[in-house]
């Protein structure tokens, strides 16, 4: 097996290294072709009467290049923050039969732009040449947990004082029951996203039993989320809209700032991974947005070239195991990248992964990640995909998002003296590989490294070595 891997790996590092050759090569060529292009323009203003000789001048003049991009920038910058990423939710003239659970995301879950995304506006634009800093959002613990690589499915039962567990027979109850219309409006004009059940005791089936035990459950794994759950007996406390036949024992309501944004129909929360899932999304749903065709993607990477990477999902069914802990991942890191998913295939077209799985014959691929690196490119630049290869399991996807994080490639330096030698990879479990050079290929192996270090991201450490 150890022999299998390791050949795996090389073939791999010799794929990448003919990738980042022309990588290279087309980088050249390119500056070539400006070169070439400021030499005619040179040409053309000696031609020219005085006045355009004046403009060719502020066109030559050395920052204008500069300039010009800074005014690209600005305006990439615009689109970016006002991309429609928002969800608008249902309004008082909408049904809310729609459900994020199929991924069939319509245009009306989006705003007009006019609201900016709550979270990836605070990104840090200049990662890749800093320092990485994790921001943890919402001052949680279980982020903390996360990001400090401690998580053990630890359950955090720190309870906000507006939602103070009632205890009953020794045991927390962290699911709220609301005692009246009044009850449930204060209850979900707080500042949260609230799902809220509305039932009938002689309506209450084996199913819906089930379903309220794992209510119950994922109400605890909700709290240090600030998403708190609560239920409505409709036989004692009638709220009109919600307690009418066709709807009471049916759905799962999910409220932002005061208004129902979605209803969740009760066979999509099959358990307490599909309802966390689905409670987190509504919460993250302005910051991982559901794409549906990789002209979205491509959009979307076009807004974030110079601003963020993306860590980029296919699902092929969203209430999954694998979709709860993306988002987790997503709650933990939204301020530092940019996240979105597909529930469909045409949306992973130009990434790498999927395709290759399908062509080898392997079984149905359910559930893909990758880092889709943009914020060092420009907008002329494709940005470039690499591929998450680990199982999707909370810690190995921790570790992936780990290794992300750090510096894309190093230049290795040995003291003098010693045979040890300390990286920023070390104990995070991946393969490294060295581009050795001397004085002459030194500068070709500086360029080589970071078109090599993209396309291994997550999986190979770079190192430059003279």
């Amino acid at each position: 097996m150890d022999a299998k891997v390791s050949l795996i790996m090389t073939l791999l590092m010799f794929s990448a290294l003919s990738l980042a050759e022309k990588q290279l090569q087309q980088q050249q060529q390119q500056q070539h072709q400006q070169q070439q292009q400021q030499q005619q323009h040179q040409h053309q203003c000696q031609q020219t009467n005085q006045k355009q000789q004046q403009h060719c001048q502020v066109l030559e003049h050395p920052d204008y290049e500069e300039h010009d991009q800074h005014n690209t920038d600005e305006l990439h910058k615009e689109e970016f923050e006002h991309s429609n990423f928002q969800y608008n939710g249902a309004d008082e003239n909408d049904t809310p039969e729609s459900s994020i659970m199929n991924g069939n995301t319509e245009e009306s879950m989006y705003d007009d732009g006019n609201r900016r995304p709550e979270r990836t506006q605070h990104i840090n634009h200049n990662i890749p040449n800093a320092t990485p800093n994790i921001v943890v959002t919402g001052e949680s613990e279980f982020s903390n947990e996360i990001l400090n690589g401690h998580y053990e499915n630890k359950r955090f039962l720190k309870h906000d004082p507006a939602h103070s567990a009632k205890k009953e027979d020794g045991q927390a109850v962290t699911v709220a029951h609301l005692n009246s219309k009044e009850d449930f409006e204060k209850f979900i004009r707080e500042e949260a996203v609230h799902l809220v059940y509305f039932y009938k005791k002689g309506g209450i089936t084996s199913a819906v039993r089930t379903f309220v035990k794992e209510f119950q459950l994922s109400a605890r794994q909700l709290i240090h989320y600030k998403i708190f759950l609560a239920m409505v007996d409709c036989d004692m406390h009638l709220v009109p809209g919600y307690c009418a036949p066709d709807k009471v024992s049916r759905f799962a309501y999910g409220f932002r700032d005061g208004a129902e944004k979605i209803a969740f129909p009760l066979d999509t929360l099959f358990n307490a991974n599909a309802i966390v899932s689905s409670a987190l999304h509504l919460s993250l749903i302005n910051n991982v947005p559901i794409l549906q065709s990789a002209s979205e993607r491509q959009s979307l990477e076009q807004r974030c070239k110079g601003r963020a990477d993306i860590i980029f999902a296919f699902h092929r069914n969203l209430g999954t195991y694998e979709h709860r802990i993306f988002l987790e991942i997503a709650y933990a890191y939204q301020d530092k990248y940019v996240f979105a998913l597909t529930t469909y295939t045409a949306g992973t077209l130009g990434l790498r992964e999927l395709q290759q799985a399908k062509q080898e014959d392997q079984e149905e691929v359910n559930q893909l990640v990758w880092v889709i690196q943009c914020a060092s490119h420009s907008v002329s630049q494709e940005c470039i995909d690499s591929p998450y290869r680990g199982k999707m399991l909370l810690p190995d996807l921790l570790n992936f998002m780990t290794i992300v994080s750090k510096p894309k490639w190093s230049e290795l330096s040995i003291p003098s003296g010693s045979d040890e030698v300390l990286t920023p990879y070390d104990s995070l479990g991946i393969p490294w590989v060295f581009l050795i050079h001397d004085g002459a290929s030194r500068k070709r192996m500086k360029d080589l490294a970071p078109n090599l270090a993209e396309l291994v991201r997550g999986a190979v450490a770079v190192f430059t070595v003279d």
